[in-house]
């Protein structure tokens, strides 16, 4: 009998014709195989046990790299085969988009032969295979074939091309591996100096040299270039610190393997697979120094959370420089994605590896760019895409995905498909997203393919990058964009350009709002229809007109309610008071005084409590704040809870300027862990009692009164309380506070399950005490896996919700634009 198979998921890439070659041979089966877009096609032959086994066998497994969604059989006329070849591929424009392999970190075997000497890509630094190697960053259209990526510039050496063809052994691992190279025919590295241009050996043991001798080098790896440095030398790291704009915010670093990394950090079984995944993510591990607060419960030493270094004192390993990754209780790490990383971290133990940018602007690409390091370590391979490396992290026992970049994009998202009677033609959508953390997205039936991570939108360059990147990845996909969606503020480069490319295209926009998009985009990975929705971040723009950031929604399908919120407080001061958590709290602290919850003398004496030194001069002016609102300077309704959590951080002393995103809630969040960790939770479980009451007010919709968080914590403060067992009450209060909201609401709509996303969810302690709370009640909770929380993720929210309000007048273009 003859039958075709069609194999869809990541099949293109991975080596998924030879494997199947491969299984045929074994089965005796004859035919052939092709790609096809993005799926696969194959024909066979053979008796009708023998195609069952083949089928069977196709639908259990895959090689390395690949994932198979369906495999569907259907008998089809008879044709005569004399073997089983590998074909051409042809483009196919299919139902669903195609689904293409994201880059794919070096494989084991690949790792195995570079060191081994005998093999003849011994140190051959840019080893791949049909497992591993460059993808996305290469390619330039479907199908994945050598002569559409960016290896086309080399010319297979004789030995490669019989490795290629299988000539010599069809089972050969790089047998129709398109990036398919060695030291004879494929691209080198070359160090570039001020003074010399070196390639080999030579080149190699300079760059180890440099490092050895706490210099920087610009290295170009799978997705760009990023800068490496020792991370033993705080002259180094400063200097680093200095050539990026980055004055404070962690440094990720580079291991050669997960035993050299347990030298520093806490992995799990969960962290290690990570870790060695395909992705090669940064990994945000737990550091194994200790942090302490003072030696008694009660007594106030926020200054003293200090860094033990315990692992240092008891093993014979070098000790980090403490300005690689400061306060934080978590160090990135990440295996080699390429072999040149691996070998230098052979040779030169770990090392901290960076984007090789200013602060903001795009990771460069281009082999011209203006680096400031000692050297320049690059090889001849073009990189299309900039893109950065993934981060990620285990929160509890699953992987969130923090920036989704390198090793994850273009991988779709499989989501609940619409049946709505668009059954004939499935309409492409595309969403913006936001202007923090871009990312767009371009979805079609169950399959939603989100961008790289691009940075923010403030910045030109990444703009640019933005911008070409629309049409480069509608070309991969051949999919041109019916509707468009975006962000309700208009204020936002996201919303501007989805609006032109509307009025250009002649094409119908959907505007979703900012928190919306956030709850839909966990709604959209876990395939539900409705829920209870928490968003809380930093900033949003509110239907109303006001700044949202601490929302509490019923979602059912497109629509959605606004149940709840914290309450809204009046912020002056614009992306300053984004910027500086003093400049927040004194908004805060003015605006406790208007309603009566303190009097202008217990907020003065707040002001003077908050010793931020960067900030002394600013905060002894108590009336500057009173003076702007009397002058008549606008200042806008605030419910988010990104600057709650700078207030909070600025009033008990830990932090008063975000010098990156989220550094006044991540110190707090660092002061409530110490705690924790040190003395337990019981007395911040009676301060609850003790010091916040009435926080929950029921009226129009439901009220989480921020001004009685703040004056809890100015009262503790006030009363001598610890600055870590504050904080820790903080958290734990704002938890409950949230918790019995969404009790509330589950008597009003009988729903039961919970979606968690924003920003602000990024703080473990706040998560994980609500996740309790909830399901100790039998509550169902969702929060963000495979996309970030963070604003990288909502443009798979916008589109999720742009979808379900989709009507047939739409898709006919005779909405026009806007809501």
């Amino acid at each position: 009998m003859t039958v075709e198979i069609v194999i869809t998921g990541a099949v293109q890439g991975v080596g998924y014709r030879p494997f199947v070659a491969k299984l045929a041979e074994e089965l005796n089966i004859c035919g052939e195989v092709r790609n096809s877009g993005g799926i696969v096609r194959i024909l066979a032959s053979a008796k009708e046990e023998r195609i069952a086994a083949f089928a069977g066998r196709l639908q259990e497994t895959a090689p390395e790299g690949a994932s198979v969604l369906s495999a569907s059989v259907h008998q089809i006329p008879e044709r005569e085969f004399s073997s089983f070849r590998i074909v051409e591929s042809s483009v196919e424009t299919g139902a669903e988009f195609p689904v293409f392999p994201a880059d794919i970190g070096i494989c084991s075997v690949c790792e195995q032969q570079m060191m081994s000497k005998a093999d003849r890509r011994c140190r051959y630094p840019l080893i791949s295979c049909a497992s591993c190697g460059p993808r996305w960053s290469i390619l330039r259209s479907l199908p994945y074939d050598r002569d559409t990526t960016t290896m086309d510039a080399f010319k297979m050496c004789p030995d490669c091309e019989d490795e290629y063809t299988g000539r010599l052994d069809r089972l050969d691992r790089r047998r129709h591996a398109q990036t398919i190279s060695c030291h004879h025919c494929g691209p080198q590295m070359i160090l570039r100096t001020k003074s010399n241009r070196l390639q080999g050996e030579e080149a190699f043991d300079t760059a180890c040299h440099i490092l050895k001798s706490g210099g920087i080098v610009a290295l170009k790896g799978v997705g760009g270039y990023q800068y490496l440095a020792s991370p033993f030398r705080e002259d180094t790291i400063d200097r680093l610190r200095m050539i990026k704009g980055r004055e404070k915010k962690p440094f990720a670093m580079l291991f050669s393997d997960v035993e050299m990394i347990r030298s520093y950090c806490v992995v799990s079984s969960e962290e290690e697979t990570l870790l060695k995944s395909s992705a090669r993510p940064i990994v945000l591990l737990n550091l194994r120094e200790k942090k302490t607060v003072s030696e008694h419960p009660n007594q106030d030493t926020i200054s003293g959370i200090e860094a033990v270094d315990k692992n240092a004192e008891k093993e014979n390993v070098p000790r980090i420089a403490g300005n690689v990754s400061g306060e934080s209780r978590y160090l990135g790490a990440m295996l080699p994605a390429a072999g040149i990383q691996r070998l230098l971290t052979d040779a030169c133990g770990p090392l901290v590896a960076t984007s090789a940018n200013l602060s903001g602007e795009p990771i460069p690409i281009r082999d011209d760019a203006d680096f400031r390091g000692d050297a320049v370590y690059y090889h001849e391979r073009e990189i299309l895409r900039p893109l950065d490396d993934s981060v990620t992290a285990v929160i509890g026992g699953k992987t969130s995905i923090l920036r989704r970049s390198r090793g994850y994009v273009p991988m779709p998202v499989l989501v609940e498909a619409v049946k709505d009677g668009f059954t004939e033609k499935e309409p492409v959508l595309f969403a913006a997203g936001g202007d923090l953390k871009s990312a767009f997205c371009i979805y079609k039936g169950s399959r939603a393919i989100l961008s790289q991570y691009f940075g923010d939108l403030e910045d030109y360059a990444v703009q640019q990058n933005y911008r070409r990147a629309i049409p480069d990845m509608e070309k991969v996909l051949t999919g041109s964009p019916e509707l468009l969606v975006c962000d309700l503020h208009p204020g936002y480069y996201s919303t501007q350009l989805a609006e032109k490319l509307a009025r250009q295209k002649k094409l119908p926009l959907i505007k979703v709002q900012h928190h919306l998009a956030h709850v839909a985009s966990v709604m959209a990975e876990h395939h539900l229809e409705k829920c209870i929705g928490i968003a809380l971040d930093g900033t949003g723009y509110g239907t109303d007109g006001a700044i949202w950031g601490g929302e509490l929604f019923y979602v059912s399908g497109a629509t959605f309610d606004r149940l709840g919120h914290l309450s809204y407080v009046r912020l002056v001061g614009g992306d300053e008071t984004a910027r500086s958590g003093a400049r927040a709290a004194e908004c805060y602290l003015l605006a406790a005084v208007s309603e009566g919850y303190l009097s202008e003398e217990e907020a003065r004496e707040a002001l003077f409590d908050m010793k931020c030194a960067e900030e002394e001069n600013v905060l002894r002016e108590e009336d500057r704040i009173r003076r702007i609102l009397l002058s008549g300077q606008a200042g806008v309704d605030s419910s988010s809870a990104g600057r709650l959590f700078d207030a909070v951080s600025s009033l008990l002393g830990i932090r008063s300027l975000n010098s990156y995103e989220g550094e006044c809630a991540i110190a707090l969040e660092n002061a409530a862990a110490a705690y924790k960790e040190r003395f337990g939770r019981q007395q911040a479980e009676e301060m609850k009692k003790n010091y916040f009451r009435d926080l929950i007010l029921v009226e129009d919709a439901i009220r989480i009164d921020q001004l009685r968080l703040i004056t809890g914590v100015i009262a503790m403060r006030r009363n001598g309380c610890n600055t870590g067992l504050c904080a820790l009450t903080f958290h734990l209060t704002l938890a409950g506070a949230l918790y019995d909201a969404v009790q509330i609401i589950r008597v009003m709509t009988g729903e039961t399950k919970v979606c968690l996303s924003g920003g602000v969810f990024a703080n473990r302690i706040l998560r994980k005490e609500l996740e309790v709370l909830l399901r100790m009640h039998r509550f169902g909770v969702y929060w963000n896996e495979s996309v970030p929380g963070n604003d990288g993720g909502i443009s798979l929210g916008q589109a999720w919700i742009a979808r379900r309000r989709l009507t047939k007048k739409y898709v006919c273009g005779l909405s026009g634009n806007g809501d």
